[in-house]
């Protein structure tokens, strides 16, 4: 090889250490290999950039040029984000001394040398953005617009953009100069879910509700460094915040003041990693961390939805990033018990109801849902009407059944028989679910009734007896006068 052949090959050595050096997230496109041949200034090429996330061995793919047939293990590929191909007008590659110091060139200096009009693409739902019709020489591509990235139709949350890098056109292939080259930059993403914990049974004591929160850090590539990772949760004004438990990385336990804080301010509640806890996701990154926050509800207001979401912040490479969660939703709604008379609709005071899961609970009479001071059992006032709130209802449907059963009647009235099934609508307290329960007075036995059968029989009975008795004294005074 001759003494220019081994220069320009030291050169494409330096700009591969080059791309790796300044650009964390993406890969570069040249390669260590010699280059036989000589450069064709005519020819035009092209970068394909394919973008996705992180894979499960962030350093398992080579950042030679060369088209890969499969993603790598882990990796997604992500649409929608925009990336700029810039030419470096400064140094012209067709001629042998410019090749000189691109082992050594950053992208802030490549950009100094002057650079020509640029071009932008979107990538395909493949992760893909071609640019093609390239002249010989240099490029800087760059991540210009990480806003709309997707990953299976659903929004990719991309940590940080990707540094710029350098490609050179052609590159070195498999000691072959090629003029079509294929990049890899990655990203970390972030997630985070907040989910209402459903209780086994819809039970009325439940206004203690729990909230599980959980957050995929970023998984990290070569060079980065996660700085800040926080949760932070800013609750409904009709909840009161309780504690929180369950805190896991990975499914291990992490301990508060040593691996995470927890700051309350008003309604924000917030949960930061400290030192230590970064540690520990830096050395396992791209895993979960998961939490449960309780709380307390105190009110329903007016439409009996409370809705709250969490905010996930990051710091990766001195870049901040923010996401919200969507809202997890928990609904409840009351039952208003009308008691009234049956046949003439007066309010009926001193009803006692209890209010059930299930039609069977009803019937045996167990398992009577408690509000939060334990009561099971509620009485109907003066006005025949009683309200059993916060019964908890289905945010899917806004609904759910209850069933009521009458545990003892006004005295006077008879007991209902069968429990009654209640569809709850979600609403406030002022708008309940109103049920009107009717009852019957107790059937009496038949009394006398006066100028009936019974008086007239008593009334032949008597003459009966009184004729009797005055036929008796005549005989008598017969028998003394004779």
């Amino acid at each position: 090889m001759t003494t220019r052949g081994s220069h320009l090959k030291r050169s494409l050595l330096g700009v591969a250490a080059a791309l790796v050096a300044v650009s964390t997230l993406g890969l570069g496109a040249a390669t260590a290999n010699a280059a036989p041949g000589n450069v064709d200034p005519d020819r035009t090429g092209s970068i394909t950039v394919n973008k996705f996330t992180q894979p499960d061995n962030p350093g398992s793919v080579p950042g030679d040029g060369s088209k890969l047939d499969t993603l790598p293990a882990g990796a997604k590929p992500i649409a929608g984000v925009e990336f700029t191909v810039t030419p470096v007008t400064g140094l012209d590659l067709s001629t042998p001394a410019y090749w000189d110091g691109l082992g050594s060139m950053t992208v802030d200096a490549a950009r100094a040398l002057g650079t020509g009009t640029a071009t932008t693409a979107t990538t395909a739902t493949d992760g893909s953005a071609a640019f093609s019709g390239l002249p010989v020489g240099l490029y800087i591509v760059e991540e210009t617009n990480i806003a709309n990235g997707m990953i299976n139709g659903e929004p990719a949350n991309i940590t940080a953009p990707g540094a710029p890098y350098l490609v050179t056109i052609p590159t070195v292939i498999d000691d072959e100069w090629v003029y079509d080259v294929h990049t890899y930059p990655k990203n970390s993403v972030n997630a985070v879910e907040k989910q209402v914990v459903e209780p086994g049974t819809p039970d009325y004591s439940k206004t203690h509700r729990a909230w599980s929160i959980t957050a995929t850090a970023p998984k990290l590539g070569a060079g980065d460094t996660l700085k800040a990772l926080r949760l932070s949760d800013t609750l409904d004004s009709r909840l009161t915040f309780e504690s929180i438990a369950d805190v896991t990385y990975a499914g291990a336990a992490l301990v508060e003041g040593t691996d995470y804080t927890v700051e309350v301010q008003g309604q924000t509640v917030a949960l930061s990693l400290t030192a230590t806890g970064i540690a520990r996701v830096a050395g396992d990154s791209g895993r979960q961390l998961s939490y449960v926050i309780h709380t307390k509800v105190n009110d329903l207001g007016d439409d009996g939805v409370i809705s709250n979401d969490v905010q996930y912040f990051t710091n990766l490479n001195d870049i901040e990033n923010q996401i919200d969660s969507d809202p997890a939703v928990s609904e409840f709604g009351s039952i208003r018990i009308d008691k009234a008379d049956g046949s003439n609709q007066k309010a009926l005071a001193g009803a006692k109801f209890s209010v059930y899961a299930s039609e069977a609970d009803a019937r045996a009479k167990t398992n009577a849902l408690a509000n939060d001071a334990g009561e099971t059992v509620f009485v109907t006032d003066d006005n025949g009407s009683t309200l059993i709130p916060s019964l908890a209802t289905d945010s899917a449907t806004h609904q759910r059944d209850y069933w009521i059963a009458e545990i003892e009647a006004p005295a006077g009235y008879v007991l209902l028989a069968d429990p009654v099934k209640v569809t709850v609508k979600t609403a406030g307290t002022a708008t309940p679910t109103v049920q009107v329960v009717e009852n019957q007075k107790t059937i009496l036995p038949n009394l006398p009734i006066t100028g009936g059968v019974g008086t007239a029989m008593l009334t032949v009975a008597g003459l009966l007896v009184l004729g009797g008795a005055v036929f008796m004294a005549t005989r008598m005074k017969r028998r003394a006068t004779a």
